[in-house]
C-alpha cells in the first residue's frame, strides 16, 4: 500500500494517491484508492463522510450501514446516494464515462437525464456516459475491483461483507 497526500481541514479532506493503491479509514467508512486519484470528502463532526466529490482515479468504498444521514459519491456524470452500502466508483477520462458497481447494498443514481434505484446482493455494474445515460453492464462488466478488496476494507472498520437478508448486507464481526 502506497502513502496519502492529505489536506485535512475543518469539514472538507483532499485525497491525492500516488502510483500504488492506498487505503484510508473515516470513521466506520473505509476507502481502497487506485493509483493517481483524486477526491475531495466532505466530512461532519467525528470524521462522518457525507460527500465524496471522485475527480480523478477510482475508489472502492464501504459505508457505515448504521448511519442514517445523507451520504453520496459525486462525479461528473452522476451522483451516487449512498444508502449504507459498499460501492465501486472509476472515472474512465479515456472514454468520458463514470463506471460504477453496486457490490450490495442500496445506491440512487442521478444524471442529467436518468435515475435508478440499485438493490444488489452482489456486484451490479453499471456505466454512465457523457450524456447521463446509465447502462448496465453484462457479466463481470468492472475488473477492476474485487470481493477481496470488499473484505480488506470491510475487515478495516470491524465487520464482515455478507448478505443476512434482503435489507441488512453488512453483519457485526
Amino acid at each position: 500500500m502506497g502513502e496519502l497526500d492529505l489536506d485535512i481541514g475543518e469539514s472538507e479532506i483532499i485525497v491525492q494517491t500516488p502510483g500504488t493503491y492506498s487505503a484510508l479509514r473515516l470513521g466506520k467508512c473505509a476507502f481502497l484508492f487506485a493509483p493517481n486519484t483524486k477526491a475531495n470528502f466532505r466530512v461532519d463532526d467525528g470524521l462522518a463522510v457525507r460527500v465524496v466529490h471522485l475527480l480523478q482515479g477510482a475508489l472502492h468504498s464501504v459505508f457505515d450501514p448504521e448511519a442514517v444521514a445523507e451520504r453520496a459519491v459525486i462525479t461528473r456524470h452522476a451522483t451516487i446516494a449512498i444508502r449504507g452500502t459498499a460501492l465501486y466508483t472509476e472515472l474512465d477520462e479515456e472514454k468520458n464515462r463514470t463506471c460504477t458497481c453496486c457490490c450490495y447494498g442500496r445506491i440512487l443514481i442521478e444524471t442529467s437525464s436518468e435515475t435508478e434505484m440499485q438493490r444488489a446482493a452482489y456486484h451490479s455494474p453499471r456505466v454512465i456516459n457523457s450524456s447521463g445515460q446509465i447502462d448496465r453492464l453484462s457479466g463481470k462488466g468492472l475488473n477492476h475491483h474485487s470481493s477481496e478488496n470488499l473484505n480488506f476494507l470491510e475487515k478495516s472498520v470491524g465487520r464482515r461483507a455478507g448478505v443476512v437478508d434482503r435489507l441488512k448486507y453488512i453483519l457485526p464481526r
